[in-house]
């Protein structure tokens, strides 16, 4: 049942959306902060790859490109990888890369069996 048992597949990292947004790693639930929730819910939520950084920061704190606001994301990217345990997110220029590889989501699993 989504919500009560983490994605079992993946390499010990999981998100999920129903239920959630909740953080798994290797079977135990993962405390992230609103904000770290926000984040990996706005980089898993549509099965891209590659998310503009501009859009990240508008959806996150509806704020436009400025130093502080970037300063900010870069923080909170930093963080929430230390709270995964690994490199979940990186920035790529002006965009953020998804590490979908080495994260299973709900979503996907549910996108591939509709």
């Amino acid at each position: 049942m989504p919500g009560r048992t983490p994605v079992a597949r993946g390499p010990g990292l999981g998100f999920e959306f129903f239920g959630g947004p909740l953080l798994w790693r290797d079977g135990e639930r993962v405390s992230v902060s609103p904000a770290q929730a926000g984040l990996l819910s706005v980089a898993f939520g549509d099965g891209r790859s590659r998310v503009p950084r501009a859009l990240v920061q508008r959806l996150l704190w509806n704020e436009r490109d400025s130093r502080a606001v970037r300063h900010r994301a870069s923080q909170l990217f930093y963080q929430t990888n230390l709270r995964c345990g690994a490199r979940v997110l990186e920035t790529e220029g002006e965009h953020v890369r998804i590490r979908r590889d080495i994260v299973a989501c709900d979503l996907d699993e549910f996108a591939d069996l509709v």
